[in-house]
């Protein structure tokens, strides 16, 4: 996530112009990338979580005896 946030500011640096991106700073551009990775730590971690809530529920269904009619 590291990597993909520094690809986030970078292009969002690319769209501003240089003045700009002089009057943000190099401070503020390492906390928006930090609340980037930070953003996207969570997203990954959220979807692992959904993932592993429906592998458990496959399971446990295919353990389950079905009925046919």
């Amino acid at each position: 996530t590291e990597r993909l946030a520094k690809q986030v500011i970078e292009s969002f640096k690319a769209e501003l112009a240089d003045d700009t991106q002089a009057q943000i700073g190099a401070a503020q551009f390492e906390r928006l990338e930090l609340l980037v990775e930070d953003a996207a730590s969570a997203a990954v971690h959220d979807a692992a979580e959904r993932v592993e809530a429906l592998v458990r529920e496959l399971r446990s269904s295919t353990n389950s005896p079905q009925l046919e009619l």
